[in-house]
């Protein structure tokens, strides 16, 4: 569904839900509004819109005689005096009635935000060809790679993010009392003021140290932290947690190259143009296909922009003859010209 259908979806609801509120709704509709809230900022968004427009017709003096098409055309049957009809002295008046919704709104938004944040965690993601920075509530901050989901779930013991998949570069706030942690599968990384990246694809967990230290823990099943996985991790090393649960030995790396992702860099050293290509498609809406076999499997070497795909096009034009077509959508094909 694209944003234009999202958007007039949601005000079809939001505009559902305005009537259902005008009077007393029980209960069960009111768990049931606050769940709709809570799915999107969009419904909260277009929620307080209607109560913004509501209230600026309130205003417009001649709203209560507004001309309607009838049946019989007559000129006293076309208006429909709403300002002289007798209103229940108990009910609040409409114009303050939309400004109280749409205050109510806020706090009700606000609540169930705190519910949703204390609950599952506040969820940041990115799609294709998406890249973010985001800052988070303690001056920590994150460089989230594309195809990336996260949930941040801050307590006032500790500071934990899950990393439901994708990579991350996290440069943590220091603060001792209140150490930082990012889940990823059943593997858990610990600092306190760091910088350091952790992947979670193919099941397998990377994690490489840009600063500082971080201490690497298996998830038990109870959902703590339990027995150190690995030594202490000092810059320029990484480690690999494997799906099968063994830990690869700690290894020294570039962490600059290591982790040139998070500043859109593309590094291939003996990569197979299969996995070069599979990279620059996560970054960008253009995409890349390889139609030979042993054209994917040849290795490369070099340095890209990950949002240049172009610039590897050309690179692999020259040095191999290929043939390149584009279709409607501007995406790639590479054929070899043998």
């Amino acid at each position: 569904m694209d944003t234009t259908e999202r958007r007039r979806r949601a005000g079809e609801e939001a505009a559902h839900w305005w009537l259902q509120l005008q009077d007393a709704p029980s209960r069960a509709e009111r768990e049931e509004f606050v769940d709709w809230l809570r799915e999107s900022p969009l419904h909260v968004a277009e929620m307080l819109r209607i109560a913004q427009v509501h209230g600026a017709l309130e205003q417009f003096k001649r709203w209560t005689a507004l001309p309607i098409e009838r049946d019989n055309d007559t000129a006293d049957d076309n208006v429909i005096p709403i300002a002289d009809a007798p209103r229940p002295a108990n009910r609040t008046p409409p114009r303050t009635r939309s400004w109280v919704l749409a205050a109510g709104l806020c706090s009700i938004f606000i609540v169930a935000s705190t519910l949703w944040m204390h609950g599952r965690g506040k969820v940041i993601s990115t799609e294709r060809g998406e890249r973010r920075e985001v800052a988070l509530a303690d001056g920590s901050v994150v460089q989230m790679d594309p195809e990336t989901t996260l949930r941040v779930k801050y307590r006032d013991e500790e500071r934990r993010v899950y990393l439901d998949r994708g990579r991350a570069l996290f440069r943590v706030a220091k603060n001792a009392s209140r150490p930082f942690l990012v889940e990823a599968r059943d593997t858990t990384v610990r600092a306190v003021g760091t910088a350091f990246g952790v992947e979670y694809e193919a099941r397998d967990v990377i994690v490489t140290v840009a600063e500082g230290r971080v201490a690497i823990f298996r998830t038990t099943d109870s959902g703590r932290d339990g027995t150190a996985a690995a030594p202490l991790l000092v810059a320029d090393q990484q480690i690999t947690v494997r799906a099968s649960a063994e830990t690869e030995p700690v290894r020294a790396v570039d962490s600059g190259k290591a982790l040139a992702w998070a500043q859109g860099r593309l590094i291939f050293e003996s990569t197979t143009v299969e996995e070069a290509v599979r990279q620059f498609n996560r970054y960008n809406r253009i995409q890349i296909r390889i139609a030979d076999e042993q054209l994917a499997r040849r290795p490369v070497s070099g340095v890209f922009s990950a949002a240049d795909p172009e610039s590897f096009v050309a690179f692999i034009r020259s040095v191999v003859p290929v043939k390149i077509t584009r279709d409607d959508a501007a995406d790639i094909t590479i054929f070899s010209q043998r």
